[in-house]
């Protein structure tokens, strides 16, 4: 998977409603199981790419996103 459709799978999992991180990044690893295996290396690389999208402004985060399960995002 190239890194800018994980960046699409991510934002095809957020609008404007605040969703825990740990459930996006589950998502997008459930959709994507033909080229991201279920591995927590594979969860890290989601993990990382919701983090430069924060820091673009593409998504706006609740909490600290390292934190996958007490974290929050949505569409900014």
């Amino acid at each position: 998977m190239r890194y800018t459709q994980i960046d699409d799978a991510i934002l095809t999992n957020v609008d404007d409603s605040w969703k825990k991180t740990a459930m996006v990044i589950v998502k997008v690893s459930a959709s994507h199981d033909a080229e991201l295996s279920d591995d927590e290396e594979e969860f890290e690389v989601i993990a990382k790419h919701i983090e430069v999208l924060v820091d673009e402004g593409h998504l706006v985060a609740r909490g600290n996103v390292n934190n996958w399960r007490a974290s929050e995002i949505r569409r900014s």
